[in-house]
């Protein structure tokens, strides 16, 4: 198995947007300033299979309406242009993205723990937040959304608050560690003696001898 991982490593190097050759995780642009490295990085999580890593949230697109989905979409624009870029007008830098665009953004700028409560499905109003228990420790009053959930409760904005690459090579070293661990690991036994495999000529001989003893 090892060798298949490196030739197929060999066969999609230098790496581009696309599909991984064996798994089919889709590695896609990011919104992130340091798009090249984010790419590699996420081209390790596809060579390991690691589906919770994809897809990737997607930053809406900005709109002129005033409706609360609306308000929400734009808060959730504000908030994530605020944590790539700096600033939180939620217009995009000239050159830098089209407001006219779909763009995502790749799933390791969420820490761990945020990462399960990425909603892409449903009402747009329910999308891009996070619990308030879950977000309290990591995010602030900035990150909070503009409006309640449809409980009423307070939630924070999926707020990317990861940046540091060192930070994110290491998460996926240890996952990388795990997954070949398991490749390597024989089969679960409940027996913790190794049974040699016998051939159907032996296993009739052994039986005629248990019943010939009896």
């Amino acid at each position: 198995m090892n060798s298949n991982s490196n030739s197929t490593t060999n066969q999609v190097t230098p790496r581009q947007n696309g599909a991984h050759p064996d798994y089919g995780l889709r590695v896609r642009d990011c919104m992130c300033p340091n798009q090249t490295e984010c790419r590699k990085l996420m081209w390790e999580w596809a060579d390991i299979n690691a589906t919770h890593m994809f897809p990737y949230p997607t930053f809406p697109q900005k709109t002129s309406k005033d409706t609360d989905t609306a308000r929400h979409l734009q808060g959730y624009r504000e908030n994530v242009v605020h944590h790539f870029y700096g600033h939180a007008s939620g217009n995009l830098k000239k050159d830098t993205l089209d407001d006219t665009k779909t763009f995502r953004f790749a799933l390791w700028h969420l820490p761990p723990a945020f990462r399960p409560f990425v909603n892409t499905n449903g009402p747009k109003l329910q999308r891009w937040r996070i619990p308030f228990d879950v977000g309290k420790e990591l995010l602030t009053d900035r990150d909070l959304c503009k409006s309640l959930d449809k409980d009423g409760k307070k939630t924070y904005y999926a707020s990317p608050i990861c940046h540091d690459i060192s930070e994110a090579k290491k998460e996926v070293a240890v996952a990388k560690r795990e997954y070949h661990a398991t490749l390597k690991s024989p089969p679960e036994s409940n027996s913790t003696t190794t049974t040699a495999r016998t051939t159907p000529k032996e296993r009739r001989i052994a039986q005629a001898t248990r019943q010939a003893e009896l």
